[in-house]
């Protein structure tokens, strides 16, 4: 019976009884690298995913997350 009600309750209901709603794409936490030889305005090429290959200049490197952000990949446009 609670999972009936649990299942016509919202996500803010969900939060409120202390449960945790799904996401959509969960990961796993990222350890922090704390060792990293790349910095801003390095030119790197990328190794994995869509982009692979290509090679681009780095513009932002985000340590928390383990990520950087490399110029010319992943570009998404936008109709104005």
């Amino acid at each position: 019976m609670l999972s009936r009600a649990l299942q016509t309750t919202s996500r803010m209901n969900l939060q409120f009884l202390g449960l945790q709603a799904r996401a959509f794409a969960w990961r796993p936490t990222q350890i922090p690298n704390k060792t990293w030889d790349i910095v801003k305005d390095d030119f790197v090429q990328v190794t994995e995913g869509r982009y692979k290959l290509s090679r681009g200049k780095v513009m932002k490197v985000l340590r928390s997350t383990n990520q950087v952000v490399v110029q010319g990949v992943n570009l998404v446009s936008l109709l104005v």
